[in-house]
């Protein structure tokens, strides 16, 4: 396991697992070894190195402990439905309520129910990971998103922002965004990763962005949530057109365009209507 964590035998990650493993950290008497330096493969190496390499392994293990669950989800899936895949697009969470379920279905909802009360998380949270084992694992959508998450280089916010956005799109055009994303998946902010994925749906499948924003038209919303000590907060769901950043103080939101103001009236009424 550790050698699979670091990408090589006796790599730096491996070897800050088992040195610092040694160490006695009882409470009640501090191990020499805590400040003494210590050594690995590479060469000479004070505790305080070997503690952060044991943080970064443990961030590596936090991702390969989720491609485990998802391995794992994917497997009781075929238990329940042995041999079989899905229709390639995920769950169609809307199309299973107050209806009768097909096989294929009954067995997802199986596998959710199990999984949420094995593991204490909530059906909803066990069906989000649910579509993430079928999008990279069951249906093979998202390779180059599998094999990173399989070396533990990805976090959960990241699986689920791919598995999202590419969930209208095709077999062929779901591949097509993560070859075009590629090992950055593992290093942008999650802020800029959202804009380079969207960016690749669109040049993929502008039809399936198209229908994004007609979902986001629909749904479109806006809450006002009362804080404390007589503030307030204003927050709103819409499609890109229709939608500009508000402020923090004052009475209107800065200019959705150039030269142009809007009020906050104005803008609430745009935005759902």
């Amino acid at each position: 396991m550790r050698a699979a964590l670091d990408g090589r035998p006796n790599g730096a990650l491996a070897s800050a697992l088992e040195s610092v493993d040694d160490v006695d950290l009882a409470p009640a008497q501090a191990d020499a070894r805590l400040i003494a330096p210590c050594s690995d493969p590479a060469g000479g190496a004070d505790a305080a190195d070997l503690f952060v390499a044991k943080v970064a392994a443990a961030r590596r293990l936090e991702g390969w402990a989720l491609w485990q669950q998802l391995s794992g989800i994917a497997a009781l899936l075929g238990q329940w439905r042995p041999g079989g895949t899905s229709d390639g697009h995920g769950r169609d969470h809307d199309a299973l309520r107050g209806r009768a379920l097909d096989e294929s279905e009954l067995a997802q909802a199986c596998v959710v129910t199990e999984v949420a009360l094995a593991a204490g998380i909530s059906e909803y949270v066990a069906g989000k990971r649910l579509d993430a084992a079928l999008a990279l694992i069951v249906d093979a959508r998202l390779p180059v998103t599998a094999a990173l998450l399989e070396q533990g280089l990805l976090d959960w916010s990241r699986v689920e922002m791919v598995v999202t956005r590419t969930r209208d799109l095709t077999f062929e055009g779901a591949r097509a965004v993560d070859a075009r994303v590629g090992d950055r998946l593992a290093s942008l902010s999650l802020r800029k990763l959202a804009a380079v994925l969207d960016r690749a749906v669109l040049v993929v499948d502008a039809e399936a962005a198209h229908r994004r924003e007609e979902a986001a038209r629909t749904g479109r919303r806006v809450l006002v949530r009362s804080g404390l000590d007589g503030s307030g907060e204003l927050w709103a769901a819409g499609p890109p057109a229709k939608r500009s950043p508000l402020p923090t103080t004052g009475s209107t939101p800065p200019p959705a365009h150039s030269g142009t103001r809007v009020t906050t009236a104005a803008w609430t009424s745009s935005a759902t209507t």
